[in-house]
């Protein structure tokens, strides 16, 4: 059950990760490596 609580921190963490280097990167310059 308490997994299910962290998740959408996870989600979230990601999912700001993954628009920060888009930003800096581009969309053809960023893997799922440097997401995660």
């Amino acid at each position: 059950m308490n997994e299910a609580k962290h998740l959408p921190d996870t989600r979230e963490r990601i999912l700001d990760a993954a628009e920060r280097l888009f930003m800096e990167s581009g969309y053809e310059g960023t893997s799922m490596r440097m997401i995660t």
